[in-house]
């Protein structure tokens, strides 16, 4: 291995861009011929702060990562002799969305359109991309679900009249978690 800084160390997990929950992993990488040290770093995207170093002689690590935008790298040494590192970036979102306060219709009030706009309300919180699911329902109960919509701004439906409704939301985002369900709102229309 004459030219050992030319080798490319080669990342088997976890794969790149990985949005995610969770924050224990096993970093892996494929061995470099005569390696004799593996150099781990952990990055603050935001601030690409090194936020922590490690070392090792084999090729994979447990490493437990705390909640933010973070690239792992890895690079093979020899000696003197060091490659380039390889990264990954991986989006650790550990922070459940903020449940939807439900605004119109308002609880309890009688409409006289069939056209119904649902409004609400949920603050965002910095991490992975957040959606809300609307939940329509025909009983009390919450057992006869008429329409389930993902949504980002007030949705527009249309219903039909001497009924009662009955509407809840939920928030989730692309790491996983899940907010609790929001109150539930009643309404009729006449």
């Amino acid at each position: 291995n004459d030219n050992f800084p030319g080798n490319v160390v080669t990342i088997t997990g976890p794969y790149a861009n990985l949005v995610t929950n969770e924050t224990d992993f096993i970093l892996q990488w494929n061995a470099v011929q005569e390696a004799t040290l593996y150099r781990i770093q952990v990055i603050d995207n935001l601030t690409t702060e090194v936020l922590e170093e490690v070392t090792t002689e084999n090729t994979a690590i447990n490493y437990s990562f705390s909640e933010g935008d973070l690239s792992w790298q890895v690079r093979a040494e020899r000696n003197d002799e060091i490659t380039l590192y390889t990264a990954n970036q991986l989006l650790v979102d550990t922070t459940v969305p903020n449940i939807p306060i439900l605004l119109t219709p308002e609880n309890e009030t009688t409409l006289s359109s069939t056209a119904v706009t649902f409004t609400w309300d949920r603050t965002l919180i910095i991490g992975s991309t957040e959606i809300d699911s609307l939940y329509i329902y025909q009983d009390k109960s919450l057992n006869d679900l008429i329409e389930k919509q993902q949504v980002t701004s007030d949705y527009n439906t249309t219903l039909t009249d001497n009924n009662t409704y009955y509407w809840r939301m939920q928030s989730f985002d692309a790491a996983g978690n899940e907010s609790s369900e929001s109150s539930v709102f009643s309404f009729t229309i006449n």
